[in-house]
């Protein structure tokens, strides 16, 4: 039977639950309004730009103008203008139009609990980008392409990052899924790039088994192959026990790395095989594969005996 401490601890749960959506909602919304300015801005400076309407001068006066008209009002330096431009540009191109032709993208797709269909996520393309028509009162009528709305998975911040670091098409969509599968800020995003995730994630996996392959058919898209782990700050030479202190004093920053996906378990967790017993050095649990992922440590060349099927 219920206490009603238990009944009024579910509604405070539920009243919470109310309110994050909503929050999400309106983060989402926000997110929207700024990824359209920046679209429709981009779109009337490009267009007057291709027509030698306006220059280079003209650009930074109109970044001057706006900050005159409202001193509180961010992010439309002449740097962030010429972004918006190469945003427009980009997704709005014929190029791109040909490539999701030649590509047959289907429809985009999203599970009931937010993750990216994996099937999507392997080619590191949306199945097909739906666009939404724009309601734009510029100047002169100015026609601009619709807006993909695949690119609201992420942040515009995030979207400059992506094109100034990425130079083709099949990269760039990637870092937008994986920043909406990862729920990437914009530090975490900037060491995405660094760190070069794109190939680690969709490279080839020749370091997985046989086994792991046929019983976690997802397991190529959610595992890295390569991790970059300059934050431990350990010297040349360090003895695996090092290593092991150095990822569990820097937990936040592996996790980050490895994937959000996982979560810490335990370290040296006893595991018992017939008369043996074993330790393992970290171990996980991934919540989009649901199992345990057991980590070894070894600081010397990798040996194939370490891998068992």
């Amino acid at each position: 039977m219920k206490t009603t401490e238990t009944i009024a601890t579910q509604e405070f749960q539920h009243i919470h639950e109310i309110i994050s959506f909503r929050r999400s909602r309106a983060l989402q919304t926000v997110n929207h309004e700024n990824l359209l300015s920046a679209w429709e801005v981009g779109a009337f400076v490009s267009e007057r730009l291709k027509n030698s309407a306006w220059g280079s001068k003209t650009v930074m006066q109109l970044s001057e103008y706006l900050r005159t008209q409202d001193p509180t009002l961010r992010g439309y330096s002449r740097a962030n203008i010429y972004k918006m431009v190469l945003f427009y540009d980009t997704y709005s191109s014929k190029h791109f139009a040909e490539y999701q032709e030649r590509l047959n993208l289907g429809k985009f797709v999203q599970t009931p609990s937010g993750q990216i269909e994996e099937a999507v996520f392997v080619s590191a393309v949306p199945r097909r980008i739906q666009t939404a028509e724009i309601v734009s009162a510029l100047p002169r009528q100015l026609e601009i392409a619709q807006f993909p709305m695949f690119l609201t998975l992420t942040t515009l911040s995030n979207h400059f990052e992506i094109l100034n670091a990425c130079k083709f098409i099949e990269e760039r969509i990637f870092y937008i899924l994986y920043a909406h599968k990862e729920n990437l800020n914009y530090r975490e995003m900037l060491r995405c790039l660094k760190n070069n995730t794109y190939t680690s994630v969709l490279g080839d996996k020749h370091n997985l088994s046989k086994g792991m392959k046929e019983v976690y058919l997802q397991v190529v898209p959610m595992l890295k192959d390569t991790l970059q782990v300059g934050f431990l700050d350990l010297p040349k030479k360090h003895s695996e026990k090092r290593l092991q202190n150095s990822i569990l004093d820097n937990m936040k920053d592996f996790v980050l790395e490895l994937g959000k996906d996982f979560l810490f378990v335990d370290k040296e967790y006893t595991l018992q095989v017939g008369n043996s017993t074993f330790k393992i050095d970290l171990l996980f649990y991934h919540r989009g594969l649901l199992c345990l992922v057991a980590i070894e440590l070894k600081t010397g060349k990798f040996k194939p005996e370490y891998i068992y099927s």
